[in-house]
C-alpha cells in the first residue's frame, strides 16, 4: 500500500506471542468502551489489536524508516465483527475505542507487538425495563391468594429477590412472589430488586388488603334480578308442562271413539 509516496508493507509476521495480562471489561450496552494496551510496547517493527484472534488495526515501521506507519485498519474485518464506524485506534495504538456497544462486541481484544501481548475480554450487559405484574396498586382480601412477577429486560440474565417494606426480615427469592393466605399484616409495599454481576435495578408494588367481608360480590338488585329469572323461567316450564299433560289426554280420549 502507498501512502503521501512512501510504501507500507502489512504482512504481519507469524510470531508466537507469549500472553502477558489480561483483564475482563464489562461495558453496558449503549456506552463507549475505551481498551489500553496495557503493558505493551512498541518494538519497533510492528503493533495490532485483533479481535478473537482477526487483525483489526496495525501500524508497522516501513523498511529503512525509523517512525511507524499510520494506523491501518482492515476493514473488511472490522465489518465482519459488526465495527464499522464504531472501531477508531489513537496513532500509536496504545488505545483503541469502540461507541456505543451492542451484545455483538463481545469476545477477546488483544494487544501485541513483538513477543509481548495484553488481551481484555469485553463483555456487554444491560439490565433495564424491570417492571412488576400486575403493575398496581393491588387490592387483595383476607384468605386470598396473591401473586406478582418481576421481569428486566437483561443481559446476562437477571436474578431476582423480593423485600417488603419496613420488615428487613422479609425476603423472597425467585421472579415470583406468592402469599398463599393474605392477612391484613400483608399490607404495605413490596420491592423486587432485579440484579446480576455487573448491575443492579428495582421495581415496586403496593399492596392493599381489606378484610374478606368486604370483597365485592353480587348487588341486592342483581341478586333480585336473578330470582325473578329464575321464577320465570319455572313458570315457563310449569306451563308447557300443562300442556303437554292436556294433549296427551284429549289424545287417549279420542282413541275411545
Amino acid at each position: 500500500m502507498t501512502m503521501m509516496g512512501i510504501h507500507y508493507s502489512f504482512t504481519i509476521l507469524a510470531l508466537v506471542v507469549s500472553a502477558q495480562g489480561q483483564t475482563d471489561l464489562a461495558v453496558q450496552i449503549g456506552e463507549d468502551a475505551t481498551l489500553p494496551c496495557t503493558g505493551v510496547t512498541y518494538d519497533g517493527l510492528s503493533q495490532s489489536w485483533d479481535k478473537d484472534s482477526t487483525t483489526l488495526v496495525a501500524i508497522q515501521t516501513p523498511l529503512g524508516g525509523t517512525t511507524p506507519s499510520p494506523p491501518f485498519y482492515y476493514e473488511n474485518d472490522i465489518a465482519a465483527a459488526g465495527l464499522t464506524g464504531r472501531f477508531t485506534a489513537n496513532g500509536d495504538l496504545t488505545t483503541v475505542t469502540i461507541t456505543d456497544v451492542v451484545e455483538g462486541d463481545d469476545g477477546a481484544y488483544r494487544c501485541s507487538s513483538g513477543s509481548a501481548s495484553y488481551t481484555l475480554q469485553l463483555t456487554s450487559y444491560k439490565l433495564q425495563s424491570v417492571a412488576i405484574q400486575p403493575a398496581g396498586p393491588v387490592t387483595g382480601y383476607v384468605g386470598d391468594a396473591f401473586e406478582a412477577t418481576c421481569t428486566a429486560d437483561s443481559k446476562p440474565a437477571a436474578s431476582f429477590n423480593w423485600t417488603y417494606q419496613g420488615d428487613s426480615s422479609f425476603m423472597e427469592t425467585g421472579a415470583t412472589l406468592r402469599i398463599n393466605e393474605l392477612k391484613s399484616t400483608d399490607n404495605g409495599t413490596y420491592v423486587c430488586t432485579a440484579y446480576h454481576q455487573y448491575a443492579t435495578s428495582t421495581a415496586s408494588v403496593q399492596l392493599s388488603v381489606k378484610p374478606a367481608s368486604s370483597k365485592p360480590g353480587l348487588s341486592p338488585g342483581a341478586i333480585a334480578g336473578i330470582v325473578v329469572g329464575s321464577l320465570a323461567g319455572a313458570g315457563l316450564i310449569g306451563v308447557a308442562v300443562y300442556f303437554a299433560v292436556k294433549k296427551s289426554e284429549c289424545s287417549k280420549g279420542l282413541d275411545k271413539y
